[in-house]
């Protein structure tokens, strides 16, 4: 998977998924994944959780549920340099 939100090559991240773990709520998800694997800086599954309101309803959440989706992620650095990290949890979104 190549992620980018920049047209600039040097910005671009690689990535493998490396599992996904589905759950039935926000909280379910906050809870088991732990708030500084998911949302870093966010000090309360309540402010999680209405930091994900921002982009889902509780309607889509019912719906649709809650993916963890794990990432093992590889940089590539201005000069071809490759850089990786061990696998790395990467923010959950409803589907």
């Amino acid at each position: 998977m190549l992620v980018s939100n920049d047209e600039d090559s040097a910005k671009v991240v690689t990535a493998v998924v490396t599992g996904v773990n589905a759950y039935s709520s926000f909280e379910e998800l906050l809870s088991q994944e732990g708030l500084a694997r998911t949302l870093p800086g966010t000090d309360t599954i309540a402010s999680g959780v209405a930091t994900y309101r921002a982009f889902y309803t509780e309607e889509q959440e019912r719906r649709n549920g809650v993916l963890a989706i794990h990432l093992r992620v590889e940089k590539r650095g201005k000069r071809g340099c490759r850089l990786s990290t061990a696998d790395t949890f990467w923010r959950s979104s409803s589907i």
